[in-house]
């Protein structure tokens, strides 16, 4: 969304809270119908900007129960620091100091190579409840040449939102999208992911895309939810995507690996069903619909045990790159064909 003059990637909405204008994901009558604020917490969404001289952005944060910073990338280079944000920081933003050689020979030469512009700024925040407090200077927003054409959409649990990795540009849907040369949508729902159709009909209808995954859900077989009902909701949502999406291709991906998968049991959740029933009916909805641009990736392909967290449910860094990598194998793997 447009906002200030600024390019907002991957948030929809301005929600007020206590006279802070936050930024969520979701449109905030999408958050009220499904009865929460997860939308509110990112791990790879960015204000989009080309500075035409020296800005001066204080970008603030009205919760923590995620740390929340940020990174900077000129284009596709990263300035070489995360920054924290407590409440509030601000930070001068100018044109990238140009190197000692003619600046049109140095854009092209880069410009040519990357898949963002050297001119577009981007801030990548992670954490939760972001607003803009202050902003200040001359600057524009970047324009379609200046940024990937192709778009790729992923929804999922907090695996694809990104919780588990330690730095904004880590979630595997922003890898994923740095690897297939294209621009990162990320939708996931941590805790959610329940398929809801307010929640697919917005995803549907948010944008045309190229490519979107879909990683759903353990949350459902933790929250009681009988595989019949997994079937209903995941076969609704790929009509629901189909419908709007004729020309994507849409990507499932099984159950990933967690806990319950190596013999471990959880007291305290009501689990009905099992990650083998979920994938059983997985395949059956994508058998049934018959759509050659709808594939399916084995999970226990995308990443390997030792690449799990602490909790064996959330990858580290090196399964966020591990799953992103393996699941953009398969993508490229269907473009080949």
């Amino acid at each position: 969304m447009i906002y200030k003059g600024l390019d907002l990637h991957g948030i929809n909405d301005i929600v007020e809270i206590d006279g802070c204008d936050i930024f969520s994901r979701y449109p905030q009558r999408i958050n009220d119908k499904i009865g929460h604020n997860i939308a509110y917490q990112f791990t790879s969404a960015e204000i989009r900007l080309v500075p035409l001289g020296k800005v001066t952005i204080t970008i603030a944060s009205k919760f923590s129960f995620i740390q929340p910073k940020c990174m900077i990338y000129y284009g596709d280079f990263a300035s070489p620091e995360e920054f924290i944000i407590h409440r509030e920081r601000t930070f001068l933003i100018e044109p990238l100091k140009k190197f000692d050689i003619p600046v049109k020979e140095q854009t092209n030469r880069l410009d040519d190579e990357s898949d963002f512009s050297l001119d577009v700024v981007r801030i990548i925040l992670h954490g939760e409840g972001f607003y803009i407090k202050d902003i200040s200077g001359e600057y524009r927003l970047p324009n379609s040449s200046e940024i990937p054409s192709k778009k790729v959409l992923s929804y999922g649990t907090s695996v694809t939102q990104g919780i588990g990795a330690t730095s904004p540009d880590m979630s595997y849907p922003w890898i994923l999208g740095r690897n297939l040369h294209m621009d990162s949508y990320n939708y996931a729902l941590s805790g959610k992911c329940l398929c809801e159709e307010e929640v697919v009909k917005f995803i549907a209808q948010s944008n045309q895309y190229d490519v979107i995954t879909i990683e759903a859900s353990v949350n459902m077989i933790s929250l009681g939810y009988h595989e019949d009902e997994y079937y209903k909701r995941l076969k609704q949502m790929l009509q629901i995507l189909r419908k709007y999406q004729r020309d994507s291709l849409i990507v499932c991906i099984d159950i990933l690996p967690y806990w319950a998968d190596y013999g471990f049991v959880n007291l305290q959740q009501t689990s009905i069903s099992n990650s083998n029933k979920y994938k059983e009916k997985l395949r059956l909805a994508i058998e049934e619909l018959n759509d050659k641009n709808i594939i399916l990736v084995d999970s226990h392909n995308c990443i390997s045990i030792h690449n799990l967290s602490s909790d064996l449910i959330h990858p580290t860094n090196h399964g966020m790159v591990e799953l992103a990598y393996n699941i953009s194998k398969e993508i490229n793997k269907y473009y080949k064909k």
